[in-house]
């Protein structure tokens, strides 16, 4: 069944024959993941299948279709709206560990599948080395977060 929402929207375009705006935001790169989510008003809150893109080739594709309550809170239909791409998958295929060297940079991108529309927010330009790095850190921070006491001055 559909929501009183969907059915008001589908009516206001009926009515004005106006198409609503896709809103989206590509959040960037958290850890090991890459976060953000995608909303096309006229698809009646069924979820958007978008692709993850690096140097301009597709690598992997999803629904954008998980919950997330700060989404249904500002509006933005159901709320399951969002998507995670796991980006540990990236470093896979490379059996030898040389991603840890490799600091060229490539540029990471999620767009609309069905358009190749780009979501709101810049690209990110990252390498594998340091994307290796920022996952390690968030990594490391949350499994010692509040386990280190921190010294005070004099304390050695």
């Amino acid at each position: 069944m559909r929501s009183p929402n969907s059915l008001l929207r589908a009516a206001a375009r009926r009515v004005s024959g106006n198409k609503l705006a896709m809103r989206s935001s590509f959040d960037g790169v958290h850890g090991w993941s890459l976060a953000g989510w995608v909303w096309e008003p006229d698809e009646l809150d069924r979820p958007t299948r978008v692709g993850l893109y690096v140097d301009g080739s597709l690598i992997s594709e999803q629904l954008a279709d998980v919950f997330r309550p700060d989404l249904l809170e500002a509006g933005i239909g159901d709320g399951a709206h969002a998507f995670r791409f796991d980006l540990s998958s990236l470093m896979e295929g490379d059996d030898d560990g040389s991603f840890v060297d490799d600091y060229t940079p490539r540029l990471i991108e999620v767009r609309v599948l069905a358009t190749g529309m780009p979501l709101s927010g810049p690209p990110v330009e990252i390498s594998p080395a340091m994307l290796f790095l920022s996952a390690a850190i968030g990594y490391y921070a949350t499994q010692l977060s509040g386990a280190i006491e921190p010294l005070e001055y004099g304390d050695v």
